[in-house]
């Protein structure tokens, strides 16, 4: 079951970022036009959203996993620091 809310969590990202891409060359091409500050909000709610999408993929659906690194990368760091 994670593995299918995994999978379709990536696929509506992956449509996001597609469809920003497209929207942002159609601006580029003159086809469509909007205010600069819409552009920036549009751009950075796209950004914001994805990016905590994925944060939510790796943090409840694959916790072991998640945890794993944390106490690899919490090592390296008390390693480093000795």
């Amino acid at each position: 079951m994670r593995k299918m809310y995994a999978t379709w969590l990536m696929v509506a990202m992956s449509g996001q970022i597609v469809g920003i891409n497209i929207i942002f060359i159609l601006i580029g091409c003159g086809l469509l036009e909007f205010q600069q500050w819409t552009t920036n909000t549009f751009v950075m709610s796209v950004f914001a959203e994805v990016s905590a999408m994925a944060l939510l993929v790796v943090k409840y659906l694959f916790p072991a996993t998640s945890d794993k690194v944390l106490d690899l990368i919490d090592r390296f760091r008390t390693k480093d620091q000795k």
